[in-house]
């Protein structure tokens, strides 16, 4: 996972790009990077335009930080949402969990 910040505006939103594995091998370190996003308390674009894999592990971890942002009041964005992450939230049922709250459009032109 990488970060991608816009040294323009100190609340610009911060780009959050996940590698293309999102599985139990992977939670632990993604779950350390998100938690300093987090903690940043800025607007974040989740980019997942690599992610080829995911498991139950990464998208209960994926969940949990939704949650976590609506939470805080963190805007967050997916964009995109691939394939493999669709699937997994379909199948797990977390489709309310992993949307992005409304006042997200307003960051969604800044990616």
């Amino acid at each position: 996972m990488t970060t991608e910040d816009t040294p323009a505006a100190a609340n610009a939103p911060r780009r959050v790009v996940l590698g293309t594995s999102c599985t139990i091998e992977d939670v632990a370190q993604l779950r350390t990077d998100l938690i300093g996003h987090l903690e940043a308390n800025r607007p974040m674009i989740i980019d997942a335009t690599r992610l080829e894999r995911i498991d139950t592990a990464g998208a209960q971890l994926l969940a949990a930080f939704a949650i976590d942002c609506l939470e805080r009041g963190t805007a967050f964005a997916w964009k995109p949402r691939p394939a493999a992450l669709e699937e997994a939230i379909r199948l797990l049922g977390l489709g309310a969990l992993m949307e992005s709250p409304g006042a997200v459009l307003d960051i969604e032109g800044a990616a």
